[in-house]
C-alpha cells in the first residue's frame, strides 16, 4: 500500500499543475489606449500700433535768454492705442539738419503725469515743458519732436 500512497500524491501533483497549479508563462497584451489630441490655443489677437504725433507747433514763453514754458498737444492718430507716452523735445540748428551741441532735451509732461494718460484714438492731451531752458531760437533754429509709448488694446 505505500507504493499505492506515493503514486496518488504524484498523480495528484501533476494535476494540480495542468490545472493551473503552476506559474504562467504569458503575460496579459496591454489594451489599446488612445492619445488624447491636445486642443490648439487660440491666437492672440495682435494689438494694433498706436501713432502719437505732436502738433507742429507751440507756444515758448522766453525772457533774457531763459525759457519758462513751452506748451502743445499731442494726439494719437491711430490704429491702437497707446499709454506710458513720453516726449522730449530737441532743437536742431541749420534749419533742422544738424542737433544743437550743448542743448539738453526738454522733458514734456501732462497734469498727472503723462506717462498715466491712455490715449484711445483720436484722443489729444496738452503738453507742457517740466522745467525752463535756454533760449535757443534764431532764424534757423528748429525743433522737432520724439515720443515713445506702448501700444496696449483698446478699451
Amino acid at each position: 500500500m505505500s507504493k499505492f500512497k506515493g503514486g496518488c500524491v504524484l498523480l495528484l501533483l501533476i494535476v494540480v499543475s495542468a490545472c493551473g497549479g503552476g506559474t504562467s508563462t504569458t503575460s496579459p497584451s496591454p489594451t489599446p489606449t488612445s492619445t488624447p489630441t491636445a486642443t490648439p490655443t487660440p491666437t492672440p489677437t495682435p494689438i494694433a500700433h498706436a501713432n502719437i504725433q505732436a502738433a507742429p507747433s507751440g507756444t515758448i514763453i522766453c525772457r533774457t535768454g531763459l525759457c519758462t514754458s513751452f506748451t502743445t498737444s499731442v494726439t494719437n492718430i491711430g490704429p491702437g492705442c497707446a499709454t506710458n507716452v513720453q516726449v522730449i523735445v530737441r532743437w536742431f540748428g541749420a534749419d533742422g539738419a544738424i542737433p544743437l551741441p550743448n542743448t539738453p532735451d526738454i522733458v514734456m509732461g501732462a497734469p498727472g503725469g503723462l506717462s498715466n494718460v491712455f490715449f484711445r484714438v483720436g484722443d489729444t492731451t496738452i503738453i507742457q515743458s517740466l522745467a525752463a531752458f535756454n533760449d535757443v531760437r534764431s532764424a534757423h533754429t528748429v525743433y522737432k519732436f520724439f515720443s515713445t509709448w506702448s501700444d496696449v488694446a483698446c478699451r
